[in-house]
């Protein structure tokens, strides 16, 4: 119990860092298979959850909420391949879209040779696709790969986050933007 209540202690001195209102949730169940990489938290539709909004813990990002239920969300992982995000490096400010590639890996999109990405290197959401809030972790970059043929570089990183061990997360109560391109603003 004292492992859990120092867990929890965490996750709400983290919450009270974020500009943003949330709710913790602890994780109730795994949903990973080669077509979803997902997990269900015990907070649904009754305690505010909306699809979209942002799963994190002060580890990094886990995912954005998917699907809503009474008493229960299923919650994309940022390893799903149809979890895309605008990231940058830390280090260098580079700016990149983030996409999914299961287990604990994604991949930036949209990196050119020129630009400096480097293994070890943090990668952070921007906050301006309103998907996660600016500045959250989403990991490590684990390799880059100058492909002869392509014009961008084939850039891996590691997730922040252990989503297979994960207890606790914190949803972010505030709706996200509308994405680009949607119409109404």
């Amino acid at each position: 119990a004292g492992l859990e209540t120092a867990r929890l202690q965490r996750l709400l001195d983290f919450s009270k860092t974020l500009e943003k209102k949330t709710v913790g949730a602890r994780v109730i169940g795994h949903d990973i298979s080669p077509w979803f990489q997902g997990i269900f938290i015990d907070v649904g539709v009754d305690r505010g959850a909306r699809p979209g909004m942002a799963v994190i813990t002060p580890e990094g990002a886990v995912g954005r909420v998917y699907k809503t239920y009474q008493g229960y969300s299923e919650v994309l992982l940022l390893s799903d391949g149809r979890f895309a995000a605008d990231v940058f490096v830390e280090r260098t400010r580079v700016r990149a879209i983030v996409e999914g590639m299961g287990g604990t890996l994604c991949r930036l999109k949209y990196v050119s040779p020129t630009q400096d990405v480097a293994a070890g290197d943090r990668i952070l959401f921007s906050g301006f696709d309103g998907i996660m809030p600016k500045g959250t972790l989403l990991g490590t970059v684990l390799n880059v790969d100058r492909p002869r043929e392509g014009i961008f570089l084939k850039v891996q990183v590691v997730s922040a986050v252990r989503f297979d061990s994960v207890e606790e997360v914190l949803v972010v109560l505030s709706p996200p933007a509308v994405p680009f391109g949607t119409g109404t603003p």
